[in-house]
């Protein structure tokens, strides 16, 4: 849609040839020395990756894997053209929706987040949400999986500073799938590993790709580039670059394990020139993250890229815009996963107004890449005959039969007239949404882990976490 295939592969063709000649940056001495032994050309710190190389690396990762919910039943099917929409983890700051306050996030917001997104049906997988800033920051993450995976059964995504804390991690989702071998079978965990723009792996993200490669646990590498900072300010140079930086840790990966579940992906933000300030609430991000979506196809690899998402500093009418934009055109392409939803200011602060507004507009959004089924009933022939001129449909058989499957009825859209609008309160779009976060944070109870199984995974907390 974005790409023709002669771009794709003029893209395709720059990015080996930056690899091959210019290379990346690798922090790691266990990956430089499976890369030199594979063929690269390392220079200190600096490997170049033929060309070969990395087409053998596209040719053994898997075209598709499956995410798991924390039951054991399929959710995620990526590789296949589905999107399938999330939340993020990594905002320091909470907009509370009780208070209007914007503050630190803390190990509770987790708790209240997770419980009340764990009840959006648009909403596909989960994280903590945010970074706690009430705990040690050096184990974070532990504390807030812990929270998480007590919270939802729906997958959760998940990222973490190093390989200590992803031991941590995954040691408590093994409770969970009574032991590694079970969640490896059945992963309802995966990862999101970032290399540094321009072209660098640090040592943590390298020994991260290394160790879930090994253990055949799915994660995502994803370039997140500036346009105009990090990275060229044209988009077809992003994309480039955003190739270049994602395809050594798929080298990696399939260096170490080979068909090890690993998929691509892309965010590029943009460097607003007037402000400097880094947005993702921009038409460039959006196109960017689409586009990348289409070369992950070409490469028949799984994808991921942030969506559902705003610079916006509060849950305003830019807020809305800049959503459903990105909402709707990662579904144009079929990004497999779209992380974020709830972010504000480009990720610095988690919003639970945004992300049950991000859950009625991927509703609408999948209505429409639903279409429109055509076949002797939907055409209604012999219906609009029988009404015929002047007639009505509102009492035929047909019409009950089929308006419940034909129609999306939201959650939040006002769609009374004026007067009845006027009498019921004349409610904003915020505020019904405060009445549905109040309502669902007092009613929703997700479905508890066994007691036996809770007090597993808090001793494994506090064990990494002393």
């Amino acid at each position: 849609m974005f790409l023709s295939e002669k771009t794709m592969r003029e893209i395709h063709k720059a990015t080996l040839e930056i690899l091959e000649t210019t290379g990346v940056r690798v922090y790691c001495e266990e990956a430089l020395k499976l890369l030199g032994s594979a063929g690269c050309k390392i220079v200190g710190t600096l490997a170049k990756i033929p060309s070969l190389l990395v087409e053998d690396a596209i040719e053994l990762a898997p075209s598709k894997f499956i995410i798991y919910d924390r039951e054991g039943k399929e959710a995620l099917h990526l590789g296949e053209k589905r999107t399938y929409y999330g939340t993020a983890d990594s905002a320091p700051f909470f907009d509370d929706p009780f208070t209007g306050e914007r503050r630190p996030f803390l190990l509770d917001d987790c708790r209240i987040a997770v419980r009340l997104i764990d009840a959006l049906p648009n909403i596909d997988f989960v994280s903590p949400f945010g970074a706690p800033q009430n705990v040690p920051a050096e184990v974070a993450e532990i504390y807030a999986f812990e929270t998480a995976v007590n919270c939802t059964t729906k997958p959760i995504a998940f990222v973490c500073p190093d390989v200590e804390n992803l031991s941590a991690i995954v040691e408590i989702a093994s409770a969970v799938k009574d032991g590694q071998e079970s969640l490896r079978k059945r992963p309802f965990i995966f990862a999101l590993f970032e290399p540094i723009s321009p072209l660098i792996y640090t040592k943590n993200v390298a020994e991260k790709t290394l160790w879930l490669a090994e253990r055949e646990i799915p994660f995502f590498i994803s370039s997140t580039v500036s346009l105009g900072a990090t990275a060229p300010v044209t988009l077809a140079g992003a994309l480039v670059q955003s190739n270049v930086e994602a395809f050594p840790g798929l080298v990696i990966a399939q260096l170490k394990r080979k068909g090890a579940p690993v998929g691509i992906g892309a965010c590029t933000g943009v460097t607003d020139m007037s402000t400097g300030c880094y947005t993702t609430g921009a038409p460039e991000h959006a196109l960017g993250v689409a586009a990348y979506a289409e070369l992950a196809r070409y490469y028949d690899l799984p994808s991921w890229g942030n969506g559902c998402q705003t610079q916006s500093k509060i849950p305003d009418q830019q807020a809305a815009i800049e959503t459903f934009m990105t909402c709707l055109v990662t579904s144009l392409t079929g990004v497999n996963v779209v992380y974020d939803a709830g972010y504000l200011e480009s990720g610095k602060t988690s919003s639970l107004e945004m992300v049950v507004m991000a859950d009625e507009m991927v509703g609408m959004v999948r209505r429409i890449f639903r279409g429109i089924e055509v076949n002797e009933q939907t055409l209604a022939k012999a219906l609009i005959q029988k009404v015929g001129p002047g007639g009505n449909f509102l009492t035929e058989q047909h019409t009950l039969e089929h308006f419940k499957k034909e129609l999306w009825f939201p959650s939040l859209m006002d769609r009374q007239n004026y007067e009845k609008w006027s009498m019921s309160g004349k409610l904003t779009m915020r505020d019904r949404i405060a009445q549905k976060i109040k309502h669902l944070v007092e009613t929703h109870e997700p479905k508890p882990l066994p007691t036996e199984v809770q007090q597993s995974v808090k001793e494994i907390r506090e064990k990494w976490s002393c």
